[in-house]
């Protein structure tokens, strides 16, 4: 699983979409319950302008550390604030009060 997510990020930075993408969804097949591996498929969707799916996938994130016991939750903080981040960034898109070129990276 690690190779997959190594390779899916490095593509991702290098902007080989075509190659980044079958690699981190194969992160969810291999470990359904990696929350990082939501993260970085939700990143990879946001950059290919695929945000409805981005949103989904960071709400699945957003779903799958809310229901952890308490003491989980906590080195999850840093991911739950992304996740928060780009569905409010992308309702302020939506609702055209912003620019995306402003917010998105």
């Amino acid at each position: 699983m690690t190779a997959f997510v190594n390779y899916g990020l490095c593509n991702m930075y290098l902007k080989k979409w075509d190659l980044a993408g079958p690699a981190l969804r194969r992160v969810i097949e291999l470990k359904p319950d990696y929350v990082a591996g939501y993260v970085y498929l939700a990143k990879y969707y946001s950059n290919t302008d695929s945000t409805k799916q981005a949103l989904a996938t960071y709400q699945k994130v957003i779903d799958m550390v809310a229901a952890m016991p308490d003491t989980s939750r906590a080195k999850y903080q840093k991911d739950i604030a992304e996740a928060y981040g780009q569905i409010g960034i992308s309702h302020l898109v939506a609702s055209r009060r912003v620019s995306p070129k402003r917010w998105m990276p």
